[in-house]
């Protein structure tokens, strides 16, 4: 008889924990967020032949702008993003098409805030459209080859 009161007792927790709290768990998860940070392994200098060195092994960062992502943040925080038209040709037709204009957003959202960290640096507006025209899952390269020191500064802010 004890043992089934005691069954019965951690039914009626998970119950309560699982269904009737089951809303406030997956808010909690759909809240939170992860990111994974791979760091390969140290692998050594490579040296030709005459033992001179060709390539060093040394950390490499750089800033990347997930482009589709910053459209759906923009879409959240401001509503409707801006529009850019371009004419392509589409089966050998010329036609006007419309885009998100991805460089408005950058400018407007990203920029500012950069600049106010001193981590804004100049990058090419047309290579940054066709980008997202032609490779929009590619992530854009904002910043290559960047110190550790820039790096942390990026992560402290939670740029």
């Amino acid at each position: 008889m004890f043992m089934l009161l005691g069954i019965g007792a951690v039914v009626a927790q998970l119950w309560w924990v699982q269904v009737a709290r089951g809303k406030e768990w997956t808010a909690k998860i759909r809240g939170s967020s992860e990111v994974t940070v791979r760091i390969p392994s140290i692998r050594g200098e490579i040296r030709d032949r005459n033992g001179v060195t060709l390539v060093q092994n040394r950390a490499s960062y750089e800033v990347d702008f997930y482009l589709p992502e910053m459209v759906k943040g923009y879409r959240q925080r401001v509503g409707q993003p801006p529009v850019t038209e371009y004419r392509a040709t589409i089966n050998g037709m010329p036609k006007d098409m419309k885009e998100a204009d991805i460089v408005k957003i950058v400018n407007d959202g990203v920029v500012p805030r950069l600049d106010d960290l001193d981590l804004a640096r100049d990058y090419n507006a047309n290579k940054l459209q066709k980008h997202y025209r032609t490779n929009t899952e590619v992530p854009f390269s904002y910043i290559k080859d960047i110190d550790f020191e820039t790096m942390a500064k990026f992560s402290e802010h939670d740029v």
